[in-house]
């Protein structure tokens, strides 16, 4: 499954949200398809956070962070967990709010796992 989260710093709401988007489709899996398929994803659901409670946890670590931003609604795997985590991090190392797009391939991230292992 191909999945995209959508993470905006909104400083003017003093809060963080995070969208999620699937492709529920079958596709090509091309390596073009994923970047061209920007219309395929459907909208999942969305949790916001209120940027205090962003800001303390990332003063207690990486991992705290992480339990905060993962909830009931939107529980992303580990190793996309950490990305989004990192990608928090540096919005709110920014001046000023932003936006960034991730994207995922969980049949990219099986085969890393794979390589990895036979190594």
């Amino acid at each position: 499954m191909r999945q995209k989260y959508t993470i905006c710093r909104e400083d003017k709401e003093k809060r963080l949200s995070i969208k999620e988007y699937a492709i529920l489709e079958k596709v090509s899996r091309n390596p073009g398809a994923l970047m061209s398929g920007e219309d395929l994803f459907s909208f999942l659901g969305e949790e916001t956070y209120d940027s205090a409670a962003i800001l303390d946890s990332m003063e207690k670590g990486a991992n705290t962070l992480i339990e905060v931003l993962r909830t009931e609604r939107m529980y992303p795997i580990w190793p996309n967990a950490i990305k989004i985590a990192e990608s928090v991090i540096h919005l709110y190392n920014l001046e000023g709010g932003g936006t960034v797009d991730l994207i995922f391939d969980d049949i990219e991230q099986i085969e890393k796992n794979e390589t990895m292992a036979d190594e």
